[in-house]
């Protein structure tokens, strides 16, 4: 007996999943934060600060980048809550800052 199986290709099978993981410290931060992240392809990269009411506070622009670790001086923003966004090409990660 012979028998042929065939399989339809879904989109996802074709296209690799893209991620981004960002890991902030320390929380609450005073002076500056260290900034680690690792995204699955290298891309133009950006860091931005924004506060909750959506005004932007900082942008730093790193480059073509797939990971790396950044220290970024925060004495200057007035204490509270800010998001930070980290873009790599594609890839977005938030996370929360609070500056004391």
């Amino acid at each position: 007996r012979f028998e042929i199986i065939s399989r339809k290709k879904k989109m996802t099978d074709t296209i690799p999943p893209f991620t981004i993981t960002a890991s902030i410290m320390p929380v609450p931060a005073t002076d500056k934060i260290m900034v680690n992240y690792v995204s699955s392809e290298k891309g133009n990269t950006t860091i931005r600060i924004i506060g909750l009411n959506g005004t932007p506070v900082k942008r730093l622009e790193l480059g073509m980048q797939k990971e790396g670790k950044i220290m970024i001086p925060v004495s200057d923003i007035p204490n509270g809550m800010y998001l930070l966004e980290l873009r790599c090409g594609e890839n977005i990660a938030t996370k929360k800052i609070i500056k004391q």
